[in-house]
């Protein structure tokens, strides 16, 4: 679209200023793309006329719209993916885990005592509550701080 949108300037500028040499579509839509796409050897300072410098430096800041918008769909798609896997509102693929079903006032100290118990290897532990994910695992961050 702003591929399309900046041929059309080119070729209106140089419409509007009467320009002895007009370029062709393919030229220009060249040009534009160029432009957007921030290609080595595309300039945008190197032409004659204002009205043209003006166009190709629009042209240029479109280019840069559309890569502020693609980089902030890339964002937020990875973002949206992490927070799926941070609240654990998946199947548990894990072996050797221990599961811990409901919350109270004792799991910290039963997690605690899993995590010091003498040979005891460092395996997942899994909490399975009608608590937000975040809360819990701010309580057990909190908890067992002095073991890390």
């Amino acid at each position: 679209f702003f591929i399309l949108m900046g041929a059309s300037i080119i070729k209106t500028i140089e419409f509007a200023s009467g320009s002895e040499a007009p370029q062709s579509w393919n030229t220009a839509l060249f040009t534009a793309y160029s432009l957007i796409a921030d290609a080595p050897g595309a300039d945008a300072v190197e032409v004659e006329g204002i009205y043209a410098l003006i166009s190709r430096n629009i042209i240029f800041f479109f280019g840069i719209f559309t890569f502020a918008i693609v980089l902030g769909v890339i964002t937020a798609t990875i973002e949206q993916q992490v927070d799926y896997l941070l609240e654990a509102n998946h199947q548990v693929v894990e072996k050797d885990h221990t599961v811990i079903l409901n919350w109270s006032e004792r799991t910290i100290p039963i997690i605690r005592q899993i995590a010091q118990t003498k040979g005891y290897k460092a395996t997942p532990v899994v909490i399975m509550a009608d608590k937000d994910v975040d809360e819990m695992r701010s309580e057990v961050e909190e908890g067992l701080g002095d073991l890390k």
